[in-house]
């Protein structure tokens, strides 16, 4: 390699160092900052430049950066199997887009973040704080917005019903509103959360970190206030596996079965009081929302999925990128299956959806593998709360959720290397 080369590969990769280190911070505002100066564009502006470089450094270094390792081979299969069905099928184009938006630029962005950074960048040294502290200001934002900041003085800089809701309540009947602080909905807010609370209680109590310790009760008040039910039972899966993680091995059977007693009195107490109180009972049983197009009662959400099941089976090899999920309100005929693993096979067929489970499960047998590693644990604890979330909404169909979580994995297999 020449020393022109040498130079190119170098300044390429501290480039995009600072471009994910940007969308790693940025990405939980990007919402906000679309409805209130207009910048929509700015992480796939990101995304694209770190691709663009990616490919210089491809080039210049004669390496793709990435292992052809088991989980990189699925995920790549997965990637051209996502651009084939597109072609073959042809959607309407406005729905593409955004498909492409949310399946294509996280994938890409995974293996981008697998390049070989240097341990002295802000990227590799301070990852826990570039998690943490977003989640931080993001779960204020959703406190205050829950007590101070009303649905009013939002409308006043740009939220309405054609961008974001800022009255999404949590039941016709009660007067709470849902909060959803600078992402794009009440749904989101508590899916996003679930990547700080884990790392917050993993690198919090294993570094003896009071300040990552601290942020957890404002991370959870934030997953609480988003009134996201799937959320709830994530966080729990969340909080359990994270302090399994960093517990010696003869705590753990003791503190799985005072968690398991935990849940099972929780569960019972919630059961009897909403069989009784009627606030209660809206809140936790029917949960109705008001987010854009998107309306979640649970009879609505029933409908739903057996709706999509109906129409998977019958075209078991997919419509195309963006035919399904929340990108297919930009197509003539929307479908919402109320599930992102139904999404995905909608969209990519049956076979493509069980890709992606067998591509989460090698990685998270990667993770598994790296104990105690922080950071796969972090991952691996987020990972399992997302997929749970998932079975309820298209919480991957989310793209601040989707890239920052596969931004995270590629650090991680990166780091790894």
């Amino acid at each position: 390699m020449s020393a022109t080369q040498k130079h190119l590969s170098s300044l390429s990769l501290k480039i995009t160092s600072w471009l994910i280190t940007a969308l790693v911070l940025l990405l939980p505002f990007l919402a906000f900052f679309s409805i209130t100066v207009g910048s929509y564009g700015f992480s796939q502006g990101l995304l694209l430049s770190a691709a663009v470089i990616w490919l210089i450094y491809a080039l210049s270094s004669r390496s793709i950066g990435f292992q052809l390792d088991r989980t990189n081979v699925l995920f790549i299969i997965i990637l051209l199997l996502s651009i084939m069905t597109t072609i073959f099928i042809r959607p309407e184009n406005a729905a593409v887009i955004f498909g492409i938006k949310n399946n294509i630029f996280p994938l890409i962005i995974f293996f981008a973040c697998q390049l070989p950074f240097s341990k002295n960048t802000i990227l590799r040294k301070y990852l826990p704080w570039l998690v943490i502290i977003p989640g931080l200001i993001v779960s204020a934002i959703a406190i205050l917005q829950s007590t101070l900041i009303s649905p009013a003085f939002l409308e006043s800089i740009g939220y309405n019903s054609r961008t974001i809701d800022p009255r999404q309540i949590v039941d016709g009947s009660l007067g709470i509103y849902r909060a959803f602080s600078t992402l794009g909905g009440p749904n989101q807010l508590g899916a996003y959360l679930l990547l700080p609370l884990a790392f917050s209680i993993i690198f919090g109590i294993k570094q003896k970190n009071w300040w990552f310790m601290a942020s957890i009760p404002f991370i959870i008040s934030g997953i609480i206030l988003s009134f996201s039910r799937s959320a709830w039972l994530a966080a729990i899966a969340v909080i359990v596996l994270s302090i399994y993680w960093v517990l010696a091995r003869r705590q753990r059977i003791m503190f799985l079965l005072a968690a398991a007693a935990s849940l099972v009195i929780v569960a019972t107490g919630v059961f009897f009081l909403a069989s009784s109180n009627k606030r209660i009972q809206n809140v936790v049983l029917h949960g109705s929302i008001i987010e854009n197009q998107i309306m979640g009662s649970d009879q609505q959400r029933i409908l739903a999925l057996s709706k999509a099941v109906k129409l998977v089976t019958q075209e078991p090899f997919g419509h195309g990128l963006g035919s399904a999920g929340p990108a297919s309100f930009q197509s003539s005929k929307p479908i919402i299956t109320e599930n992102w693993y139904l999404q995905i096979a909608y969209e990519i067929g049956l076979f493509g959806m069980v890709l992606y489970i067998i591509a989460f499960a090698s990685l998270m047998y990667d993770f598994f593998q790296a104990r105690p590693n922080l950071l796969a644990g972090a991952l691996l604890a987020a990972t399992i709360g997302i997929l749970i979330a998932n079975a309820f909404l298209h919480t991957w169909a989310d793209g601040t959720i989707s890239i920052l979580g596969f931004a995270l994995y590629g650090l991680y297999k990166g780091r790894s290397a």
